[in-house]
């Protein structure tokens, strides 16, 4: 396999495996089919779930615009604004 892929290639990978590895993504893996055993058999017929929904661990958040921001800090209890 090293053979036939190109030297960025490798550095590629080999830069992203030393960031994070397969642990995180196997964590997520089996925390997901643990939740979508259980829930299958509550589910109706023809329901879609995916794996993703339940990874615990979610790798990239969503970015909030700065109005998002301060909607979340609008409803914070407990801060005192000025």
């Amino acid at each position: 396999m090293l053979a036939s892929m190109s030297v960025t290639e490798y550095r590629e990978w080999q830069s992203h495996l030393s960031d994070r590895g397969f642990t995180v993504d196997l964590d997520n893996y089996r925390a997901a089919q643990i939740c979508v055993t259980n829930l299958q058999p509550h589910l109706a017929e023809g329901a879609e779930i995916h794996l993703r929904d339940f990874y615990p661990n979610q790798s990239e958040p969503e970015p909030q615009t700065v109005e998002e921001m301060m909607a979340v800090m609008a409803c914070n209890p407990g801060v005192i604004r000025e």
